[in-house]
């Protein structure tokens, strides 16, 4: 059977909700054991909480596989979730053994992640390893306000084999957090990162605002030189909770913007663009997604 580690980096403390989200989280990465073709592994990746992990691991490990990680913030670390996934990617590509047992070591196939504080679709996983290529694929997100529960809006994907066409006004509204990687393309996208812009990881430690950005950017770089397809779902597998207390919410427009123009700068992008947004606002949820968000959030 198919094996997927879902990485998810987790830093709760007293007053942030995390330690309430995770649970929301698990329960939506468990729901993919209703599909019997994928194992979806979740990996959590303590990013130095402050509250104590133990009681949602342990009601989860009642249920299905899990595995708990517990990484201690090095001195000079910026504040960002991109250091626990870069924790959690590099041991499933140079010492799998130490997260997954030998079988579920042969049967890797791919590896995604999810914020502890969003929520998959009950066939995210399922529904994108059937489509993905050699490299990678993504899908469209539903985003929510994470107060009442509502969703917003659904970002579409679009089709981006024409890097020069990816330009800023459409990238940084892209489906961040669907991605899921080819294993072997997430390698070779790992060296990438080293030799093209220097840093150790596949996402980049000096970024505490739109690093998923620079991640698909890279992505889209490294399959275009490589002349590899990259495969898109038009189907919602990825509920965004929009909430104060993110890293990006409580980001100020300041810092936004200089990491913003870093990014921009780092990966040589366009600032024009003819083409129109991408994000859909809704009128009209559709029922089943807005009844499956309903299902989720009370879950806890």
């Amino acid at each position: 059977m198919p094996t997927v580690p879902v990485i998810i980096p987790a830093y709760a403390t007293e007053t942030n909700g995390r330690l309430s989200y995770l649970v929301q989280a698990l329960d939506s990465v468990g729901r993919q054991y209703l599909k019997p073709h994928t194992k979806a592994i979740p990996v959590v990746i303590d990013d130095d909480s402050t509250v104590d992990l133990k009681d949602p691991i342990t009601e989860y490990q009642r249920k299905h596989p899990i595995r708990y990680l517990k990484k201690t913030k090095e001195r000079g670390e910026l504040h960002t979730s991109s250091n626990a996934i870069n924790h959690g990617i590099d041991l499933l590509l140079t010492s799998p053994l130490e997260i997954l047992t030998r079988q579920e070591r042969d049967d890797l196939v791919a590896i995604c992640y999810l914020h502890s504080d969003d929520l998959y679709t009950s066939d995210s996983v399922q529904s994108r390893l059937q489509v993905l290529g050699d490299s990678f694929v993504f899908a469209d997100r539903a985003d929510f306000n994470g107060a009442t529960g509502i969703i917003k809006n659904i970002v579409r994907c679009e089709e981006i084999y024409d890097l020069e066409n990816m330009c800023t006004t459409r990238i940084f509204d892209f489906p961040h957090h669907t991605m899921m990687w080819r294993l072997t393309f997430l390698a070779k996208l790992r060296e990438y990162s080293q030799r093209r812009y220097g840093h150790f990881g596949v996402y980049d430690p000096n970024l505490t605002q739109y690093e998923d950005t620079s991640v698909i950017l890279a992505s889209i770089e490294l399959a275009k030189q490589l002349g590899l397809s990259m495969q898109q779902l038009r189907k919602v597998a990825v509920f965004y909770r929009e909430h104060g207390q993110s890293i990006t919410g409580l980001g100020t427009n300041v810092e936004k913007e200089e990491f913003r123009d870093a990014v921009i700068r780092k990966h040589n992008l366009s600032e024009k663009t003819d083409k129109p947004p991408i994000i859909t606002k809704l009128r009209d949820v559709p029922k089943p997604l807005a009844m499956e968000l309903e299902y989720l959030l009370g879950s806890q």
